[in-house]
């Protein structure tokens, strides 16, 4: 592949990984509530977040693999790792430091612990590395 393609495909598959991770997210949380009303507070729904979680470790992982063996990322590609996973991982904290100015819905299901914050932590960390590691074309 060509530079530009892989850039491209490397952005691709992140944005691709953070809204499986964000899906995932809240398929868990319905199907968690659904159990709890359906089945009075069964842990069945421990299995699929599981395998859930495994589904998106692997994701994530093909995605690392590619960005560092295939991608020529330039400066401008590490910065929008950087402010995606950044901005994805604080999203709550602007909402309400913004609320007063600008009210943004809160995404109540993202929290500190959640696959989509370590996603997200992940990409931002990935775009911190590439920026500092010089490595960039």
């Amino acid at each position: 592949m060509k530079k530009p393609y892989t850039s491209l495909a490397s952005l691709l598959g992140m944005f691709l990984i953070l809204s499986v991770a964000v899906g995932l997210e809240n398929w868990i949380y319905n199907l968690r509530q659904i159990s709890q009303k359906e089945f009075s507070g069964a842990l069945s729904w421990l299995v699929p977040a599981n395998i859930s979680v495994l589904l998106l470790a692997g994701l994530l992982l093909g995605w690392l693999w590619f960005v560092y063996n295939k991608d020529q990322s330039s400066l401008v590609i590490a910065i929008i790792y950087v402010l995606v996973g950044f901005g994805s991982l604080f999203y709550n904290v602007l909402a309400i430091a913004l609320a007063p100015i600008l009210p943004l819905p809160m995404q109540l299901m993202r929290f500190p612990i959640s696959p989509s914050a370590f996603v997200s932590a992940v990409v931002a960390i990935v775009g911190l590395q590439k920026l500092f590691n010089g490595k960039t074309a």
